[in-house]
This record gives C-alpha cells, structure tokens and sequence, in this order.
C-alpha cells in the first residue's frame, strides 16, 4: 500500500505544480503590469497605427502632386496664350507693315523742301533788281535750299525682335518748318490724315520718340518753328 499511495502523492502534487505555474505565466501574460512594461505591447499599438499614417502619408503626397500638376497646367496655358497673342501681333505687324518701304524716311521725308512758299517768295524778291545783292536775302535763300534745312536722319541704334527689325533716328540738326511742313511732315510720319495731307501707304511702323518746336521769332505773320526730333522705325 505504502508506494501506491506515494505515487498518487507524487501525481497530485505535480499538478498542483503545474496549475500554478500556469497560473502564473497567465497573471504575467494578461497582468496590468506586463502591458506597461513589455515593448511588444507599444509595438503591437504602433502596428495599429501604419495604416493611418499610410493613409495620411498618401493623401498629403496626392495633394502635393496635385498642386505641382496645376502649376504646370496654369503655366502651360500662359505659354500658349503668350504663343497665341505674339502669332495675332506677329500676323497683324506683317498684314499692315509686310509691303513697307525700308528707306521710308530717305524716300518720303528727307526729300521734303521746306518752306517751300518763303523760298519761292524770296527768289521773286532777288529777282528784282533792287534787291539782287541785298546779302540776307541771298543768305537766307541759300539757307532754305542747302543742306543746312534739310532733315537728314543719322541712325543711332538697331535691335532686331522676333519678326522685326528696330532702327532710331535722329535728326543731324534741328530744321526750320511752318504750319503747312510741320502738318505734312506729320501726317507722313503718323500714318493720319492731318488737314489736306494723306497718309502714305509705304509708310513702316514710326513712332515719334522726341519732338522738340519752339516758335522762332519774326517780324511778319508767318510763324516759323524750329524742330528737332527722333523717330523709333520698326519694319520687317
């Protein structure tokens, strides 16, 4: 009798052994203070959150890459539209300019005599013979009909554009006009109809860049100005 009840004694008091170790590593396992300490724990909360991250991750990603698409899709449309606008200007600048006359201003202006009436009036006067050798009359006729009044242009500057040529000229010295010269001269390069005189259909893109005229002083009631000026030509 004495080894079988050894044995059961042996028996029970391993299962009591056992029922407690795995008591034990339950409370440890499932305890509050196993949770608060174990990194496992935190890592299992951190695993919990990847798919928020990865969610905002990618939505603040997909912004961003659609605000780089906008950006480009706004400056490809101000690229086209400056395309377009050059196009209309470059398509409008040949339609008006295409036939001009490159040497307008040594063809149509520089061959202006200027105050024409008083030169015609002053050789009448030297034609008599009382005022044959009066000098001022001569000086002055030989004044109105020489270089001296006569509007010659020296360029002093030259860029090309995209379909354009720019050139500025200047008038060597300032040269005397009346209203009538002054009109003409005007209108020619203007491009308008000022009074009797039409525009002329050679004319390039001019632009008046300076205009200087100051009245000049006489004793008679035709009004004489000085005038010195400077013209931007743009032309093909």
């Amino acid at each position: 009798m004495q080894p079988i009840l050894h044995s059961r004694f042996s028996l029970s008091h391993i299962r009591r052994a056992i029922k407690r170790s795995v008591q034990r590593c339950c409370n440890l396992l499932l305890g509050p203070t196993w949770v608060a300490r174990s990194y496992l724990a935190w890592v299992l909360i951190g695993i919990c959150f990847l798919p928020l991250l990865f969610i905002l991750f990618f939505n603040h990603t997909m912004t961003e890459r659609a605000k780089e698409l906008d950006s480009r899709l706004r400056a490809l449309e101000y690229n086209a539209r400056a395309v377009a606008k050059a196009q209309k200007e470059r398509d409008f600048f040949l339609r008006e300019f295409g036939g001009a006359d490159e040497s307008f201003l040594a063809n149509y202006i520089e061959t202006e005599v200027l105050l024409s009436r008083d030169i015609q009036l002053l050789k009448k006067i030297s034609n008599n013979e009382e005022y044959a050798e009066y000098k001022p009359i001569n000086e002055r006729i030989a004044f109105l009909t020489g270089e001296s009044n006569k509007m010659i242009f020296h360029q002093t500057t030259e860029k090309r554009g995209d379909f354009y040529k720019e050139k500025l000229w200047q008038l060597r010295r300032p040269v005397e006009m009346n209203c009538e010269d002054v009109k003409k001269i005007l209108g020619r390069v203007e491009g308008v109809k000022i009074d009797k005189y039409l525009p002329n259909p050679l004319r390039p893109l001019l632009v008046i860049t300076k205009f200087d005229l100051s009245l000049k002083p006489q004793d008679n009631h035709n009004k004489v100005f000085s005038v010195d000026m400077e013209i931007l030509q743009r032309g093909c």
